[in-house]
């Protein structure tokens, strides 16, 4: 099952336990309707904001959330690090450079100058590096130490 459609099934079933319709989750998640709306359909990426947004409402980890795990670990924000910060500690622990896992994962190695600046990676380039070096999600993004 791909990315979106795992997204899509677990905050469907995360709204359905809570009795949630997108317009009230909208409202306290402070995303527009129209986003959740296509999220539960596996039509569009969400930001890692609304990623964030999302986890702290249901009080879930991001991995449980975009389905790379069965167990619902509460959300948490313990750490705060940056998500190029996490990047480089994995890569310096691996001994490895940024263009192979660009090249092993099939994203461009130009992004990282981007990332210099503050922008914000995409979720799938976030799970892909996450895969790669077998983290969560959460941890790349800085907001547990928990691998």
């Amino acid at each position: 099952m791909n990315f979106l459609s795992s997204f899509g099934e677990s905050l469907s079933e995360l709204m359905l336990e809570e009795d949630l319709s997108c317009r009230a989750l909208s409202k306290a998640a402070k995303i527009p309707s129209s986003a959740i709306s296509m999220y539960k359909r596996g039509i569009t990426s969400p930001t890692i904001k609304n990623l964030i947004k999302l986890a702290k409402y249901f009080n879930c980890s991001i991995d449980y959330l975009i389905g790379r795990t069965n167990i619902k670990m509460p959300f948490s924000e313990e750490n705060n690090a940056h998500f190029l910060d996490r990047v480089k500690l994995l890569l310096d622990e691996h001994h490895i450079k940024f263009y192979r896992i660009a090249l092993e994962c099939g994203f461009s190695d130009s992004l990282m100058p981007g990332w210099k600046k503050g922008s914000t990676p995409l979720i799938e380039t976030v799970i892909s590096i996450a895969d790669y070096f077998c983290v969560s999600t959460d941890y790349l993004l800085g907001l547990t130490d928990k691998k």
